[in-house]
């Protein structure tokens, strides 16, 4: 179960790392909900990690042992990887292939096949008659010991990769200076104009103002800038009209949520002038 946690660490970081340099809608550092979230998903995490030890990783390692003394006389540390990746593939191929996902299973494959391997290396030896290897405790400090570097190596390898320029994070294109100025289109016929004097003009704008049926938005009203991200708009007879910026530099985007927010659905408008 520590090998699990190591292994969903170094993930996570990587995962973290990776998503730096992807376009998002969150702002950095707009996080608040992350120590709920690991209270939330913490014990149900520490859950599955104890089944898959006890339903996958145990026997699989219990199995290689025997495998590997039935053809070669002997336990080999490789028997372990050839063993989770038969089973593997055919816990896999079981999901994927009624799902028509067999390319996604192949891509899974070698995944999880490493997510098994791991653990069972690190507690093979335990597994093995009394006084023939390190103890349990020794065991588990030496997991979670080189579990921790790898982690940190993991996280510097992020930090390295964005100082040299190797890991670009990505930022979302400020609306200061007039950046925001110009012809913004949906791109099914609804414009909005800002100009630099700070008027408006919305034409057939979508507005979510949260009701059942679609509004559009056509009129003429002001407009300004709400810190370095985000712009107000005012046009009479609309909804107060909320953007955010989004895109790159070269190619910003205005957005707005549509619904929840927690819902991830965006309504975009792209420059066009």
């Amino acid at each position: 179960m520590g090998a699990l946690a190591v292994e969903a660490a170094v993930l996570c970081t990587a995962y973290l790392i990776h998503a730096s340099t992807r376009e998002t809608s969150v702002l950095p550092g707009n996080h608040g909900l992350a120590p709920a979230a690991l209270v939330v998903f913490g014990l149900p995490a520490l859950l599955l990690a104890y089944l898959v030890t006890v339903g996958l990783v145990l026997p699989l390692t219990v199995l290689a042992a025997w495998t590997g003394r039935r053809v070669r006389g002997r336990d080999a540390w490789w028997w372990l990887p050839v063993v989770a990746a038969a089973a593997s593939g055919l816990l896999v191929m079981a999901v994927a292939l009624p799902l028509g996902a067999w390319r996604g299973g192949l891509a899974l494959w070698p995944y999880l096949t490493v997510l098994l391997t791991v653990p069972g290396l690190a507690v093979r030896r335990v597994l093995r008659r009394a006084g023939d290897g390190p103890g349990t405790g020794r065991v588990i400090r030496l997991t979670l010991l080189y579990g921790a570097g790898a982690v940190a190596v993991t996280a510097v390898l992020g930090l390295v990769g964005s100082a040299v320029g190797l890991v670009e994070p990505y930022e979302r294109p400020r609306l200061l200076g007039g950046a925001a100025v110009g012809v913004w289109s949906d791109g099914r016929g609804g414009t909005l104009r800002l100009a630099a004097d700070g008027t408006a003009e919305a034409a057939g704008v979508d507005v979510d103002d949260f009701s059942d049926e679609a509004r559009e938005c056509t009129g003429r009203g002001t407009w300004r800038a709400v810190g370095a991200y985000a712009v107000d708009v005012w046009v009479e007879g609309c909804a107060n009209l909320y953007w955010e910026s989004l895109g790159t530099r070269e190619h910003p985007q205005l957005f707005a949520y549509v619904g929840d927010p927690d819902s991830g659905v965006l309504y975009r408008l792209r420059r066009t002038g």
